[in-house]
């Protein structure tokens, strides 16, 4: 699998997909409304994502994303019990809190390579979505399919509120993001476990995902790790 993230002449012939991106813009909500006539996305006719002739994605069966289970040593929190969800929860939840995310994405080696797109989130124990942290792509989101899927499940497919968000990003980068311990909604969530999710795509088929688990809880807590594509993890978590 090549990691190359040079960007080649050979990924740039006329009407090729991801051409034209122009430069990465970063901010809450910053990415505009999609259009099927935007200046950085192709014609549906030169759009190899789109239509009936579309692959069905790799590690898809039935429109179901396959999630790779990542697994990571909680930190030590305060006496638990069990929330109604059968997660793990604090007796004493934390009102507020944040957790910083850092990673630094590398190509799965698709076509389109060192182009890219992806997502961070975060859900619960029992993989319920509960917030996007980072997403980036526009049409080309239909190939992050793990997240997709989560928010699809949620009832609010594509949500990215308060989530930094950006077009297609021409190469990879390192990703440093925050929660706020706070669903999609504004509500705060209660302690317990918790799962930091990441996924990234550079190809017409859907690309690897990650999780890591960690504990919002009274007790702060620094983990790190890495993965396949996903390097450098580190989740810091303050009360």
């Amino acid at each position: 699998m090549s990691t190359t993230i040079g960007c080649s002449s050979q990924y740039e012939p006329g009407g090729q997909y991801w051409t034209n991106l122009g430069p990465t813009s970063f901010g809450v909500n910053s990415t505009p409304a999609e259009s099927d006539t935007g200046v950085n996305e192709p014609s549906a006719d030169e759009d190899e994502l789109t239509g009936a002739d579309d692959p069905t994605p790799d590690g898809v069966v039935g429109g179901t994303p396959t999630i790779n289970r990542g697994s990571t040593s909680s930190p030590t929190s305060a006496p638990s019990t069990a929330s109604p969800d059968g997660s793990t929860a604090v007796v004493a939840a934390s009102a507020t809190c944040s957790l910083s995310v850092s990673v630094t994405t590398t190509a799965p080696g698709g076509k389109y390579r060192p182009r890219n797109v992806g997502a961070i989130w975060i859900a619960d124990s029992a993989d319920r979505f509960v917030k996007s942290l980072d997403v980036w792509g526009n049409r080309r989101l239909s190939h992050v399919t793990a997240w997709t899927a989560a928010t699809r499940a949620a009832g609010v497919a594509g949500n990215k509120v308060d989530a930094v968000s950006s077009a297609t990003l021409s190469a990879h980068r390192e990703h440093d993001v925050t929660w706020n311990c706070k669903d999609y909604t504004g509500k705060v969530m209660p302690d317990g476990t918790y799962r930091v999710y990441f996924e990234v795509a550079d190809s017409n088929t859907s690309g690897p995902n990650h999780f890591e688990s960690f504990v919002k809880s009274l007790s702060a807590a620094t983990t790190q790790s890495s993965a396949t594509n996903f390097n450098g993890i580190v989740l810091t978590f303050k009360p």
